[in-house]
């Protein structure tokens, strides 16, 4: 088996007060409001972080060879 690539990711984590804030506010279900913060509020931090790290994850790929 051979390492073809890997990847950094910041995986999501709910703020509860929010996604409570976001139900009442817009009047939906946890689900729905889960993705609306997700959409608001970290779906740039994710995308963020993954281009900051291409560099690095870059450099071990090349280091670790096949």
């Amino acid at each position: 088996m051979d390492l073809k690539e890997f990847d950094l990711d910041l995986p999501y984590l709910a703020d509860d007060e929010q996604i409570k804030s976001i139900m009442s506010g817009q009047k939906c279900q946890y689900h729905d409001a889960t993705q609306i913060d997700y959409n608001l509020n970290w779906k740039g931090k994710r995308r963020s972080f993954r281009l900051e790290t291409r560099c690095v994850t870059a450099m071990y790929e090349r280091l670790f060879g096949k």
